[in-house]
């Protein structure tokens, strides 16, 4: 009972990972099943006789489609398995955790079975058996029992960035900061604030007079990052506000000022991950800003102009990034 039990949990669990597409039948030879897991655990061959048991045998596939999926098992303070699979309908991921190798072997075989055939699998597992209803007991007691539900998995970042920008400020400066970051499957929400350390100096053409000039931003990113193996690409959106802060040099009274830095950008998204699991990440941003207004910077009383920003800006970023479920 208590197996049946758990069969029909876990068909609870993995319907949300099904697709119309995947539920179609494809040829067996464009089967693929890679399984990566320490020693202890069952072996490939052991995960893959499990999920065509409960698939009722072998299956015939559509000609000419294939449909691959990669497991890594991992075990930190518990066992997971980070599941790929890749098909005709596109990737699609999931994480699961278990206090045993074998739970996370079995999980991994139903919820392939299920992508695969759902029908199938809803075959193959025995109903459960009528048991006879016990005596009524002299005190009525309740129990309530839930299955877990197919909801996307949220994550939670935090990151460390170094950044490189060029044309914000008169030549090329660099800064740290920190970022924090949301993800819904494959939508990534990421802000990000920069101090930008290096004082860029400029002067008026033929002239001893100039400024010096400072960055602080913050950046909000927007991607939709897609997984493939350890790594994530896609493309981003993004909006860049600032503030610019300039002193004079050269005058008989020099002062200070701000601006407004405000820009808009599209950019790529990299991601490396460091380990299975996907705890421990590197992401790399490559954007191209346009500011919303583009401003002179001018001492007064004094002819020309310091610094006028350009019409686009380029900037690169590397960042160590932490999650969290």
């Amino acid at each position: 009972m208590a197996k049946i039990a758990r069969s029909f949990v876990f068909v609870a669990l993995a319907t949300s990972f099904t697709s119309p597409v995947l539920a179609q039948s494809m040829p067996t030879s464009a089967l693929t099943l890679e399984w990566i897991a320490p020693g202890e655990c069952p072996s490939r061959d052991e995960v893959f006789g499990e999920m065509q048991r409960l698939l009722g045998g072998p299956q015939p596939l559509l000609s000419g489609e294939r449909w691959t999926a990669r497991a890594v098992v991992s075990h930190e303070d518990a066992w997971s398995v980070s599941i790929e699979t890749s098909s005709a309908s596109g990737p699609h991921w999931r994480t699961l955790r278990a206090q045993t190798c074998r739970g996370l072997a079995d999980a991994t075989a139903l919820i392939l079975a299920l992508a695969i055939n759902p029908r199938a699998v809803a075959r193959s597992v025995p109903a459960p058996a009528a048991v006879p209803s016990p005596s009524p007991p002299s005190t009525p007691t309740t129990a309530r029992v839930t299955a877990p539900t197919g909801t996307r998995p949220i994550q939670f970042s935090i990151g460390l960035p170094l950044s490189f920008s060029a044309g914000v400020l008169p030549e090329i400066d660099y800064g740290i900061g920190g970022a924090l970051g949301v993800r819904v499957d494959s939508i990534v929400l990421e802000l990000a604030v920069q101090d930008w350390l290096r004082p860029v100096v400029a002067t008026i053409p033929a002239s001893s007079a100039g400024g010096t000039f400072r960055l602080l931003s913050g950046t909000l990113y927007a991607c939709n990052a897609f997984r493939t193996g350890p790594f994530e690409t896609g493309p981003c959106a993004e909006l860049d506000v600032g503030r610019i802060e300039a002193t004079g040099f050269g005058v008989t009274s020099a002062t200070t000022g701000s601006a407004l830095w405000l820009a808009a950008g599209i950019g790529a998204l990299a991601v490396t991950n460091l380990d299975a699991s996907g705890t421990w990440a590197v992401p790399i941003h490559l954007d191209a800003l346009v500011p919303i207004e583009r401003r002179s910077f001018v001492i007064q009383n004094v002819p020309g102009v310091v610094y006028g920003q350009s019409s686009i800006a380029g900037r690169a970023s590397v960042e160590v990034e932490r999650r969290f479920w």
